[in-house]
């Protein structure tokens, strides 16, 4: 029995000028979102680290491991530039040119994973902030004006 064409149609992989144009475009805003995001958070870390008046161990470590984070960051932005510079690769027409597809599988492998790790960096960061600050307001007795 043949399968009915929405089956088959399933387990196709897509045209590669499609896969190419998704690609590229995904990869514009990608940078420009890791971009726009990074620059607000490099902004108000520089304002936390300036604007700090009283030094608290979980906020020094919380600063440290953010930066982290940026250069995480900072690193996702350059791969989506280089994934925009890998859909070039794809579109031509010189089959030699392109790239294989298991170079693409590791591309994309590498950018998910240093999305999960700034990701992850980012939310240590920000709840060892929040511990400090909750400890900081249990320690401080009740009834002080602050």
């Amino acid at each position: 029995m043949d399968k009915p064409a929405e089956l088959r149609s399933n387990n196709q992989l897509p045209d590669k000028q499609k896969f190419a144009c998704t690609f590229r475009l995904l990869s514009r805003i990608s940078y420009w979102i890791h971009l726009i995001l990074g620059s607000i958070s490099g902004i108000t870390l520089l304002l936390v680290v300036f604007s700090r008046s009283a030094t608290n161990s979980g906020t020094g470590v919380s600063i440290f491991i953010a930066m982290f984070s940026l250069i995480a960051l900072g690193f996702r932005i350059y791969w989506a530039y280089r994934y925009r510079q890998l859909a070039k690769k794809l579109q031509k027409v010189n089959p030699n040119g392109q790239p294989r597809r298991t170079e693409i599988v590791e591309v994309l492998r590498i950018g998910l994973f240093a999305s999960f790790i700034g990701l992850f960096l980012a939310f240590i960061a920000s709840e060892i902030s929040l511990v400090s600050l909750v400890a900081g307001a249990i320690a401080r007795p009740q009834g002080i004006a602050v």
